[in-house]
């Protein structure tokens, strides 16, 4: 990554700083910088506040509330009571994963027959395809529930339909103008529909997955169905219907919930706030034992896992062997119910995982090599070649990204469909672009900095040419150059003597962190740096020892190695605090994302 622009956010004004942080239930000198912090978030009522800081369960809504909810309780309802085998179809990624394991899960304990099936990543490619809905129209499935994808698959609806089968949609991903050709008897739950009356828009497919679950435990509980149409209205079901055991509350499944909606970096705020936060309790008492393995195994304990914890450690485990192919193993592992088996399956992660590492990094030297002559100059970088497995190539794409401040992307090339992965930059809305080339592609779908796609062979050298005119018209200044300074916002301005134990905790009250909610990041300047060194494998990383004229700090900078030769004496340092816990002794250490010298 290039140098990095420094933006301090404006201090709010003293008046609006005082009213908030009267209402704020911290001490130690800490409630105008929590209030300064939570301001930075867009967080100025008082009442708003609280319910930041506390979330609580007024942030979940009613399930009802999405469009089709009561269409799908039924259809699921009459499958239950005429013992119908039910498909619930996933995606490869953890957000997928989660959501089947979430809804296979609720759907036995409503004593229904279910089975699963997640496509395998480099056979078969993204979202519902025909040749997997005709095996499972052969094992006589006579439901298919899409979680995670399908909110454009119009084509594969109107096939599910010819096979005498039914359709129920759980999706979050942005919907083309095609899904409005989506066959009017199909429920589609997806707070995204341009109808949609939801109060939320940005759950993860986990998240919409976990409202339909909701709505059958909300409503099969108290033994009654609804009418499609009038969701408030509520009939008794017949005798026949198979009630829902009292071991499975809504709370058992937050621990997926958690990790579908951290790993698939959708913003933490409204709704996934709350959802991510009462999940990650559930996490730190999990009685799920494939997940207790996988903690253990990546030396994670019970009490200590965070947001960063699942987006940095477990996330990419739980991802791994869907990007190598099959995801079979991540769904087994979250499954599990034999503690045997869920070592097997921990151990079986881990090493995909480092089988990921070692063919993205090989992968992202081979685009850089690849791309050398435009680097410098163009707007957007596209990489393309048979050497990009589609399994790696979003994370080859977001180093691209990361390395060189703009839009990115890889393409596996095939001999007919080629399916490529694109990373973004907060400037340039890829699916957006992707969008408005949508004539030139078979499929895509994604968010506004992460995206995928599949198209024509002969169609990508106009598909190139039209993701670089758009490039170039967004990111390209009036001088002809492209900006490639991205912008590190920081917080505030801080000395670190600040910064007490007791005042770090209290900004820990803004967790978890995640996209529109993250870390908080402070700048201290003339800080004196005691002892620097290159650590991890390769000497990426940077190990600090700063003193402040008070105190002496811990410091690690990730990724920073290369600046251990170059460091002066005095230096402003930009950072995170962080406060850990080990064998029962706290201790604070500075998580550095950028430094410089200071100016005398």
């Amino acid at each position: 990554m290039k140098n990095l622009r420094w933006r301090v956010l404006p201090r709010a004004s003293r008046e609006a700083l005082t009213s908030l942080a009267g209402s704020l239930p911290m001490a130690g000198g800490g409630e105008l910088l929590l209030a300064q912090l939570l301001h930075n978030r867009g967080v100025i009522d008082p009442g708003e506040a609280r319910m930041f800081l506390f979330p609580d369960e007024s942030l979940s809504h009613d399930p009802f509330l999405l469009n089709d909810m009561d269409v799908a309780v039924q259809r699921i309802v009459r499958a239950v009571q005429s013992q119908e085998l039910i498909a619930v179809y996933g995606d490869y990624d953890v957000d997928g994963v989660t959501s089947t394991v979430l809804l296979v899960q609720t759907l036995t304990h409503f004593g229904a027959r279910a089975c699963h099936y997640i496509p395998h990543r480099i056979e078969e490619g993204y979202g519902l395809n025909v040749a997997a809905l005709a095996s499972l129209a052969e094992r006589g499935v006579k439901l298919v529930i899409a979680v995670d994808c399908g909110a454009n698959a119009v084509e594969e609806a109107e096939y599910v339909r010819s096979q005498g089968m039914d359709l129920i949609i759980a999706d979050h991903h942005a919907i083309s103008p095609a899904e409005r050709a989506m066959p009017s008897d199909i429920a589609v739950l997806n707070p995204k529909r341009p109808d949609s009356t939801y109060p939320f828009s940005q759950l993860a497919g986990v998240g919409v997955t976990f409202k339909l679950a909701q709505a059958l435990i909300r409503v099969e509980g108290r033994g009654y169905r609804v009418e499609r149409g009038d969701p408030s209205t509520l009939y008794p079901l017949p005798s026949t219907h198979y009630p829902l055991p009292s071991t499975l509350a809504e709370g058992d499944l937050l621990d997926l919930v958690a990790l579908g909606t951290v790993a698939d970096v959708v913003p933490l705020v409204g709704e996934n706030r709350y959802l991510v936060k009462r999940g990650l309790e559930v996490i730190n008492a999990t009685g799920r034992i494939g997940l207790l393995q996988l903690m253990a195994r990546c030396g994670l304990k019970p009490g200590a896992v965070d947001a960063g914890s699942i987006g940095f450690v477990l996330g990419p485990r739980l991802n791994a062997p869907g990007r190598l192919g099959s995801a079979a193993d991540s769904h087994a592992l979250l499954s599990a119910t034999d503690a045997g088996e869920a070592v097997r399956l921990a151990e079986a992660l881990e090493t995909k995982n480092g089988e990921r590492q070692r063919l993205a990094d090989e992968c992202f030297a081979a685009a850089c090599e690849a791309l050398a002559p435009e680097t410098d100059d163009s707007a957007i970088l596209v990489a393309m070649g048979r050497s990009f497995p589609v399994g790696v190539a979003g994370l080859v794409a977001g180093k691209l990204a990361d390395r060189f401040y703009r839009p990115a992307v890889v393409v596996e090339e095939r001999d007919d469909i080629c399916r490529g992965s694109a990373r973004s930059i907060p400037e340039f809305n890829i699916v957006q672009a992707l969008q408005i080339c949508g004539d030139c592609l078979v499929r895509f779908g994604g968010h506004a900095q992460a995206a995928g796609f599949a198209v024509r062979r002969a169609d990508m050298p106009r598909l190139r040419e039209r993701l670089a005119a758009l490039a170039d018209v967004a990111l390209r200044g009036a001088d002809g150059l492209i900006e490639s300074q991205p912008t590190l916002t920081i917080d505030a301005e801080v000395t670190l003597s600040r910064l007490s134990g007791q005042v770090i905790r209290g900004l820990q009250r803004l967790a978890p962190f995640g996209p529109r909610n993250p870390s908080p990041l402070f700048l201290s300047r003339r800080v004196k740096v005691m002892d620097s060194r290159q650590v991890g494998a390769h000497g990426d990383h940077l190990r600090l020892r700063l003193w402040d004229g008070r105190n002496g700090w811990q410091a690690i900078g990730f990724g920073l190695g290369d600046m251990a030769s170059t460091l002066s004496d005095c230096v402003d340092v930009v950072y995170s605090p962080e406060e850990s816990v080990w064998n029962g002794e706290r201790s604070v250490q500075l998580r550095v994302s950028d430094l410089r010298a200071s100016e005398e």
